[in-house]
């Protein structure tokens, strides 16, 4: 197996592979199927293209997530270059990002969650962020989080 990027992939139980090389990013920031990029950089997180290889599996870092969870189904992965200017201290480091199935999960005002985002160190396996919320109705008029920087 070889090691590198995946800009997106659906993960089973059944399949898992090393993150391999891909030219899909283009210097982009993503975002995944039910959290576009623009609500992440509202949130002050950015994903883009990674410095290097994962040093873990993607089988490694989504056992992690899941557990993190509470078991929680995975959507996506992505593994990306993860800044978090959110979190003190900002994390900025390449990372396993997972969506992951929103269920059950509410705003304290009773709003579904329409995302649940878990973001595991490549290197170390710790658990860099979890987070979920509600994408809204017009997510691309939403102000990025000015830490980030420019697009």
């Amino acid at each position: 197996m070889r090691s590198g990027v995946i800009p997106e992939h659906w993960p089973s139980r059944l399949s898992f592979r090393l993150a391999q090389p891909s030219s899909d990013w283009s210097n982009r920031e993503v975002g995944f199927a039910n959290v576009s990029a623009a609500v992440l950089a509202n949130r002050g997180i950015s994903l883009g293209e990674p410095k290097s290889a994962s040093p873990m599996s993607e089988e490694q870092a989504v056992a992690i997530a899941s557990e993190a969870s509470g078991e929680a189904a995975v959507l996506e992965s992505r593994y990306a270059y993860c800044q978090i200017v959110s979190k003190n201290p900002p994390v900025a480091q390449d990372c396993w990002a997972f969506s992951l199935d929103p269920s059950g999960l509410a705003s304290t005002g009773g709003i579904p969650a329409t995302y649940f985002l878990v973001v595991v160190d490549a290197s170390s396996g710790d658990v860099l962020s979890r987070s979920w919320g509600w994408e809204g109705s017009d997510p691309s008029s939403l102000p990025r989080d000015p830490r980030l920087g420019p697009a």
